[in-house]
């Protein structure tokens, strides 16, 4: 549970409010109690979603709709007011962890169990699905497993099947690595896809991992509609039966009440004969590969065309029976999911909100601005906002492979040297304790001050030795408990840090005071994108980062929003080194720039090919890179488009003056990385064979080197910006297992490296 913030509620309808559980992207999710003793999970919808008259009508018929719903395996609706100021709906509370939590926890469930579990979601769906219902969002993260059997939450909220789907505005409903082929695409949504998703989460409980990896949303939409899912791991008892589920024409899957008896503890496996085939012999367009057409192209220093080329891109609505799966063990990394602040020569590297708390300690440049990718829909004005919910999440990954040789470079993957010179490790900061799950870091622009977030505040330490100066432990300053420790957002005059959903600004002295803290508009889950002049910009998002709504952007004199810019649910924001707020629109292939200040547009550009998935936009030496089915370069300051790269399938992470980076990670398990200039001549391709550095890293960009941070292989790796060779690797140790959500958090500083870690903060010294 997590504490209550100011301005939430007290009580809604009969129901005391206790506690939040959670925050999604309509609204937030308390923990109530009614007057007789009786808890309930009380949905709160947002105000600005509430004036929608459209919504209520459909909040109307959702509730009719989903106060049918009475199995033995779902959370039946309790009250609910669709005409209160804010629409609420209160639904049984269910005690039990879920299912993406025990997995993880606690490694796969056994066969029985996991039979168990299957049977009560299909007749969970089945109870769903009779009264018109398509729940469109079956995932790991939706199924609490209680002490009397499973529970299907998170159901009858804008997804009836009677109701026209949420693809006109450029939004898919649901998460990445469970949806079925037809709901990636964008396409009519019926009961099949929760079969499909279905058939996704047994694969997760049962090996671990979903059907189709990990990695950025656009990989796992790319997997889903255009591979075969994976299901080796899953015990013969159940594959065939999985595989029926999985089948990607929707009129191949079982019927939901069929499968009740097909799960069942006591069923008899699917007869061989009955088993869909693992290699379909008719297999879909392949992914062709192909060099780049880049005739400039002749700067490359690695293995150049002895690299695993790109995969040619396909049609999203392009699916049907499969090619042979490419076996994704244990993971593939993930898209940079939001992320930005500005930054200077020498200073903090942005940071990248992202689907958990790990994501958000991490995701760095040094010297670009990692933007936020999350979406499409137009330009628009200030106040374009958007009501959509629901977005692709991350799933867990497998335990980690070491570092390996590519096949067709001998030397990659080996390190050049031995981790580098460590200069000192701190767990604590004058009495502090550090968060266990990796203190967000930032350097001060006044001296030589670390800044590093502890679980009761903010604390500062000397750069030189890891010393201690100073530590604040304000209630105003204390972490939020429900949007993760952000890392601090350091300028010259002032220090800001989010403390859930409030700013807190605090002056750069030592010790810093809090100077004023005020709440965001009541945004849930914001996060800090930079400032410029007297505007801080934030963007809002859930929890998990997969629902983004809206830039706000606040004046740090009169503490007041000044404007908001509604977001698609796939938009990419950044802000550059001049202090422009960039938006990577999709839906209208534009990329706009506005002044902070007031929001007026300065420039609009061609979005040349826009993303199926999340959008990135990094700002860096007076450049803006946008990725999509190609990635594109323009001018920061006048918005001429000058370059468009070749690289298809690639997602950006980095970038600094000199150099962008983007890595490959839809085929295989190898991880395809390139540099390249800004210009878009490449500068090296690698192909790292069985190196997956997973989902929520953290990316840096210095001079000499791009840092990776791996929270799925807990280590740091250090590429050489010159040719892609590994300059030297560090593996963190723990006496104890590493917590689920433990993440990193990157700053350097002329030749040290800062990390933030489970195990402390750690400072390195290296060339570059």
């Amino acid at each position: 549970m997590k504490e209550l913030l100011p301005g939430d509620p007290e009580r809604l309808g009969p129901y005391e409010i206790r506690s939040r559980i959670g925050t999604g992207g309509m609204g937030v999710v308390y923990l109530g109690r009614s007057p007789s003793g009786r808890l309930a999970a009380v949905k709160l919808v947002r105000a600005e979603v509430a004036g929608d008259e459209e919504f209520r009508a459909r909040f109307r018929r959702e509730i009719d709709a989903a106060r049918q719903v009475s199995g033995a395996f779902t959370a039946a609706v309790l009250d609910a007011d669709p005409d209160a100021a804010q629409p609420w709906l209160a639904t049984a509370y269910v005690e039990g962890p879920s299912l993406r939590e025990r997995v993880a926890d606690a490694g796969p469930l056994p066969l029985t169990e996991a039979r168990r579990l299957g049977s009560g979601l299909a007749e969970a769906l089945t109870d769903l699905h009779r009264v018109g219902l398509v729940h469109r969002d079956v995932k790991p993260g939706n199924v609490l497993l209680a002490a009397d059997g499973p529970r299907l939450i998170d159901f009858g909220i804008i997804r009836s099947d009677t109701l026209a789907d949420l693809t006109d505005t450029g939004y898919v409903l649901g998460s990445a690595g469970y949806m079925a082929p037809e709901q990636a695409a964008g396409e009519h949504t019926g009961p099949a896809a929760d079969v499909f998703a279905l058939g996704a989460v047994l694969t997760f409980a049962l090996t671990g991992r979903g059907p189709f990896g990990v990695g950025s949303a656009a990989t796992l939409l790319l997997r889903t509609v255009n591979s075969d899912p994976d299901v080796s791991g899953v015990p013969d008892e159940l594959r065939g039966v999985i595989q029926r589920c999985l089948a990607p024409d929707p009129v191949d899957r079982p019927r939901d009440r069929d499968l009740i008896a097909m799960l069942a503890p006591d069923a008899e496996p699917l007869p061989e004969w009955e088993r869909p085939p693992r290699a379909d012999p008719a297999p879909r367009p392949a992914m062709t590969r192909q060099p780049p057409q880049n005739s400039q192209n002749t700067g490359n220093t690695g293995n150049t065309g002895n690299t695993m080329p790109r995969p040619a891109p396909i049609p999203l609505a392009r699916y049907g029976p499969g090619r042979e799966a490419a076996r994704l063990h244990p993971s593939t990394p993930a898209a940079p999911y939001p992320r930005a602040t500005n930054t200077w020569a020498g200073s903090n590297p942005p940071r990248i909100a992202g689907p958990s708390r790990r994501a958000l300690l991490g995701w760095t440049s040094l010297v670009g601005v990692v933007g936020i990718g999350i979406g499409a829909r137009d330009c628009g004005g200030p106040h374009a906002d958007t009501n959509a919910w629901g977005a692709p999440s991350s799933s867990y990954a497998n335990p980690y492979t070491y570092l390996a040789p590519s096949s067709s470079d001998p030397t990659a993957g080996r390190p050049a040297a031995g981790p580098p010179q460590m200069l000192w490790h701190t767990t604590a900061v004058q009495g502090a304790a550090l968060d266990s799950l990796g203190s967000a870091v930032a350097l001060s622009q006044t001296d030589t001050t670390l800044y590093a977030v502890t679980k009761d505040g903010l604390a500062g330490l000397d750069r030189k030795d890891g010393s201690g100066r100073w530590a604040v432990t304000d209630a105003a300053v204390k972490p939020g408990t429900g949007t993760g420790h952000h890392a601090p957002l350091a300028e010259k005059d002032a220090i800001y840090l989010l403390s859930g959903s409030t700013v807190v600004a605090l002056t750069p002295a030592a010790p810093p005071a809090v100077v004023w803290h005020t709440d965001a508009a009541g945004l849930s889950g914001p996060r800090l994108l930079g400032r410029a002049g007297a505007s801080l910009v934030l963007y809002q998002s859930s929890d998990d980062g997969t629902s983004p709504q809206r830039v706000l952007v606040l004046d740090t004199v009169k503490r007041t929003v000044q404007w908001t810019l509604g977001l698609g649910p796939r938009d990419g924001v950044a802000l550059t080194d001049d202090g422009l707020l960039i938006r990577a629109a999709a839906a209208d292939k534009k990329v706009c720039a506005y002044l902070p200040a007031d929001g007026r547009l300065v420039w609009s550009s061609s979005y040349p090919d826009p993303p199926i998935g999340f959008a990135t936009v990094i700002a860096a030496g007076g450049r803006v890179y946008v990725d999509g089915s190609t990635i594109a370069v323009f001018d920061a300051k006048t918005g001429t488009d000058t370059a468009t790269t070749s690289y298809g399938s690639y997602v950006l992470v980095a970038a600094d003056s000199q150099t962008a980076y983007a890595l490959d990670s839809s085929v295989g398990s190898a991880t395809l990385f390139v540099a390249f200039e800004p210009g878009g001549t490449d500068r090296w391709r690698k192909s790292f064979e069985n190196w997956q550095p997973g989902k929520d890293c953290a990316y840096l960009a210095t001079p000499k080197a791009l840092i990776v941070a791996s929270p799925e292989t807990h280590r740091v790796t250090a590429l050489n910006a010159a040719d892609g060779t590994v300059l030297w690797e560090w593996e963190e140790q723990l006496q104890n297992a590493w917590p689920a959500e433990a993440g990193y958090s990157l700053a350097a500083d002329a030749g040290f490296l800062y990390v933030g870690a489970s195990s402390g903060i750690y400072c390195f010294s290296i060339s570059g």
